[in-house]
């Protein structure tokens, strides 16, 4: 009697825990040939932020991201007994492998990678509704890379003012487009010991580019290494 006095609190605790308000998480993934990545070690850990009941969908970056469908689009199940655990394990474990299928496949063809389009993610974040309720997490090493807007190819001449005007008018062209007010935006850039093919000063210009141009559209930036 005094064991099922416990338990039964237990339970409660643990499915109150899971009824916490749903979120959707956006993962937003470089397959572009300059960041190199054909795959990512620690997604299943990334994507363990993920709770009961919460939208988890993957978008890919690339030369054509703005037309780009999703990769995954899921629901975690909702908590509904002791299971939660485990059929939300199943379920980053189904959304692993399509990531992983992605890579290995022919899908996304080599033109299309040859060039890296960011900015479109948060055009394409915004439609999906409110922000309080959107995380956005950006695995790629930021560096945009197409017709309208090269960073390899402007960025060495460039001072840092010079940078935090170009966010600024690149702002002003997507601005009916973008609205980060309030919301968390994760940028995880993959490296090595050895660090990026270029210098640190690039690397630094790319990095106050994207706090500028984020902060400005009203989000918060948090910048993680991925080895």
């Amino acid at each position: 009697m005094q064991i099922k006095k416990i338990i039964i609190p237990l339970m409660l605790l643990m499915l109150t825990a899971c009824n916490t308000e749903s979120k959707t998480l956006v993962f937003a993934l470089d397959y572009s040939r300059s960041t190199g990545i054909n795959e990512i070690s620690r997604m299943k850990d990334l994507l363990s932020v993920a709770r009961q009941g919460d939208k988890v969908i993957i978008f890919p970056i690339h030369g054509r991201t703005a037309s780009a469908v999703p990769i995954a689009d899921k629901t975690i199940p909702p908590c509904e007994d002791i299971n939660c655990e485990r059929e939300k394990s199943k379920m980053l474990n189904d959304i692993v492998n399509t990531i992983d299928d992605s890579y290995k496949s022919r899908s996304i063809n080599s033109h299309v990678k040859s060039s890296t389009s960011i900015l479109p993610i948060f055009s394409k974040t915004r439609m999906l509704g409110s922000n309080e309720n959107i995380s956005l997490f950006i695995i790629s090493d930021m560096i945009e890379e197409n017709t309208n807007l090269d960073f390899v190819e402007s960025f060495p001449g460039l001072r840092n003012d010079d940078i935090v005007e170009l966010a600024k008018s690149q702002l002003d062209q997507w601005k009916y487009e973008i609205d980060l007010e309030g919301q968390s935006v994760s940028v995880l850039i993959p490296g090595t010991l050895s660090g990026s093919i270029y210098d640190d000063s690039f690397h630094r210009k790319v990095i106050l580019f994207w706090e500028t141009f984020i902060g400005a559209a009203g989000g918060q930036m948090k910048v993680r290494y991925l080895s």
